[in-house]
């Protein structure tokens, strides 16, 4: 896929994500950052930290299914 497009569709799909989820999304998988560090920035227990992770990544999910079956 074109980049461009890769990433208008992730911006997108951010949208559905709470500010916490997005703020742990982009820390964990945009700067690589550990789960340690994110509790530091969050400040947040490491549990929270990952609840909210794996969260966001079954809402980006759906939200980019959505985005292409919108598109078909």
């Amino acid at each position: 896929p074109e980049p461009n497009l890769a990433r208008e569709v992730l911006a997108v799909a951010m949208r559905a994500l709470s500010p916490a989820e997005q703020l742990v999304i982009t820390l964990q998988e945009l700067e690589g950052r550990s789960v340690r560090e994110i509790c530091e920035i969050a400040g947040s227990s490491s549990i929270a930290v990952r609840v909210r992770a794996l969260r966001a990544r079954a809402k980006l999910r759906k939200a980019i299914e959505k985005l292409e079956r919108s598109k078909s």
